[in-house]
């Protein structure tokens, strides 16, 4: 059995905007290079240590989301593929 779960975080840290990208299975922010967990954590690099302050956020199931919200699109990056 597969457990997912999903936080939201602030990109804002010490005054800057960090942005974020996923590779090979490893969560990294551009500015620095520091490795980040799923509980907005910094595991390594410049900023180990530092936590990224949660957003309230609520998790739906897609085709809940949908009935209600039907003009919501879902943004798939095309470089990704």
């Amino acid at each position: 059995m597969r457990i997912f779960f999903t936080g939201v975080f602030s990109r804002r840290l010490d005054g800057r905007t960090l942005a974020f990208r996923f590779e090979g299975g490893t969560i990294l922010d551009e500015e620095t290079g520091s490795e980040w967990n799923a509980l907005g954590e910094a595991v390594a690099g410049e900023l180990e240590g530092k936590r990224l302050e949660p957003v309230v956020s609520i998790d739906h199931f897609w085709f809940s989301w949908t009935a209600f919200r039907s003009e919501t699109r879902v943004y798939e990056p095309q470089n990704e593929r």
